[in-house]
């Protein structure tokens, strides 16, 4: 059986926070300094509902990588914005796992009608921009030197894809 993405349930938290941890111990892929603790990691959960979906990709119905859609910022005008956010377990990169993660994401947030999604991406991370390009997300911009993380300065990339669609419904 080949990769399968599915919504994330509470009993795939241990697997998302691992997955996570080697992120933040390991890469700069999240800017984070200490891993949460798995109570951070079940209120993070329950902030998100339908309209803010985690899924998981599984492997042989084990968790290899995960994904989620999140508030972008929080003042109202926003509120057509999400940002996403992709991890995969070392072990099972380059296998399309992030692919198949961000297709199922992209396909949210055109169902609930998102106008754009970003993407926060280390200047760095040469994997998750690829991708992002890959899937139809232009670079929008570059804040050089806005983090520091493994006693270095990070450019931070920031990677748009414009859903559009009728803004009548809004």
């Amino acid at each position: 059986m080949g990769i399968v993405v599915r919504n994330a349930v509470v009993g795939d938290l241990e697997d998302i926070n691992r997955i996570y941890r080697y992120a933040v111990l390991h890469t700069t892929s999240s800017f984070d300094i200490e891993p949460p603790s798995m109570d951070d990691r079940y209120r993070w959960f329950l902030s998100h509902n339908n309209r803010y979906p985690v899924l998981v990709a599984t492997y042989n119905k084990d968790v290899i990588g995960w994904g989620s859609l999140s508030q972008f910022a929080a003042r109202p005008g926003y509120r057509f914005t999400v940002e996403d956010s992709i991890y995969i377990d070392p072990e099972y990169q380059r296998i399309g796992a992030g692919t198949l993660i961000l297709q199922h994401l992209v396909g949210s947030a055109k169902r609930f009608k998102y106008h754009n999604i970003i993407a926060v991406i280390a200047g760095d991370n040469e994997a998750s921009i690829k991708l992002h390009r890959k899937m139809g997300f232009q670079t929008a911009g570059c804040i050089r030197e806005a983090g520091y993380k493994f006693d270095r300065w990070l450019d931070v990339i920031y990677m748009q894809y414009i859903i559009g669609g009728d803004d009548g419904d809004r």
